[in-house]
């Protein structure tokens, strides 16, 4: 499944100074690490996904939701750049077009809280089905798994 939205910073999340600055900072994501704690948004690159709402439930597209079942991978395309990440957060019902403060980084996108971002030009794009990143935090754990289903993909269209 994909979409082409803006990209609005989420710093949720295990405290980190470049995060817990923004005024809507929360100390929880909805995904948690390989050692049970919250995700790290300034650490660790990963995309959100929305509540349902809208006629739209991910659990109904394969993508995988609750406390053990998030992960599922994602390639976020910015202005020539790619990078695979996790679905880590789940986002407000209705608004679409998140990624933590790490992904932003990585996609040259400005990534403060207060004031980064971008209005338009982002796709997202989420592989459902049963695979997930693991760990979920891990970098090279969702590159290899984003290389390996963009594959299959480009195979089987």
């Amino acid at each position: 499944m994909w979409w082409r939205a803006d990209a609005d910073i989420d710093c949720d999340g295990a405290p980190d100074p470049k995060c817990t600055v923004d005024p809507y900072y929360q100390p929880e994501t909805s995904a948690k690490d390989s050692l049970g704690n919250f995700i790290n948004a300034a650490k660790t690159a990963f995309l959100v996904v929305p509540l349902p709402s809208n006629g739209f439930d991910p659990k109904t597209y394969g993508i995988k939701t609750g406390w053990s079942g998030y992960g599922s991978v994602g390639a976020i395309l910015y202005n020539g750049k790619l990078i695979y990440a996790p679905y880590a957060d789940a986002g407000p019902t209705g608004v679409i077009g998140e990624l933590s403060y790490r992904a932003a980084e990585l996609l040259g996108i400005p990534p403060s809280p207060i004031n980064g971002g971008v209005a338009s030009g982002v796709t997202y794009i989420v592989f459902t089905g049963a695979n997930y990143v693991d760990p979920i935090e891990s970098q090279s754990a969702a590159d290899a798994l984003g290389k390996q289903l963009a594959a299959q993909l480009l195979v089987d269209n």
